[in-house]
C-alpha cells in the first residue's frame, strides 16, 4: 500500500510543485559598484566578482562587502 501511495505521489504530482520548476523562477544577484551594478547568478557560470563598494565613497566603511539579492517570481 505504501508503495502505491509513494508512487501516486511521484507521478501524479503537479509541475508547479516540481523543485526544477520553482528553481526556473528564482533570480540572484550580486550587487556591485554600490548597487549600480547588478550581475546575475546562473547555474553553471562564474562570474567575476568584486566587493559591492569598490570604486565607491563606501568602499572604506565596508571594504569586504559583498550583498547578494534574490528575487522570486510570482
Amino acid at each position: 500500500m505504501k508503495r502505491w501511495l509513494l508512487a501516486g505521489f511521484l507521478f501524479c504530482t503537479p509541475l508547479f510543485l516540481s523543485p526544477y520548476t520553482l528553481a526556473a523562477t528564482i533570480n540572484t544577484f550580486a550587487s556591485q559598484m554600490g548597487g549600480s551594478n547588478l550581475v546575475q547568478l546562473v547555474h553553471g557560470e562564474i562570474p567575476l566578482l568584486t566587493t559591492t563598494y569598490a570604486g565607491t565613497a563606501q568602499q572604506g566603511t565596508f571594504p569586504n562587502a559583498l550583498i547578494f539579492e534574490t528575487n522570486i517570481a510570482p
